[in-house]
């Protein structure tokens, strides 16, 4: 057995690189829009915008009107709050809400005793 005497062409690059260049196709252009077509994204844009703000401003309106509705509520838990982190103070608070509670009251009645 004799080998063949002529040497094997041997490659330094990858087997995936190939030196074949294919022709790119052309790049897309964009046409101008129009002044029509920019006064009218203009405007709509505009609207959005109007629109987002006032959807905005309803939700921010509801959650005024929620925290108005459950304000007694909120002051409740405040004041439960409270008296858990400090006792004394919470006691010496609620002994002045009293005291001013009463001094109206008392007010009050003595006004409705002159008037009638």
């Amino acid at each position: 057995l004799t080998l063949s005497s002529a040497p094997a062409k041997v490659s330094s690059m990858p087997s995936w690189f190939s030196k074949t260049t294919e022709e790119r196709p052309q790049t897309p252009r964009v046409h101008e829009p129009s002044t029509k077509q920019i006064a009218v994204d203009e405007a709509t844009s505009r609207v959005l915008l109007l629109q987002r703000l006032l959807r905005g401003r309803a939700a921010q309106n509801m959650m005024h009107e929620g925290k108005a509705t459950r304000q007694a509520l909120i002051t409740e838990l405040r004041a439960a709050d409270k008296s858990l982190q400090d006792p004394d103070e919470a006691a010496a608070d609620a002994f002045e809400t009293r005291a001013t509670t009463v001094k109206f009251a008392g007010a009050d009645h003595a006004a409705g005793a002159t008037v009638a």
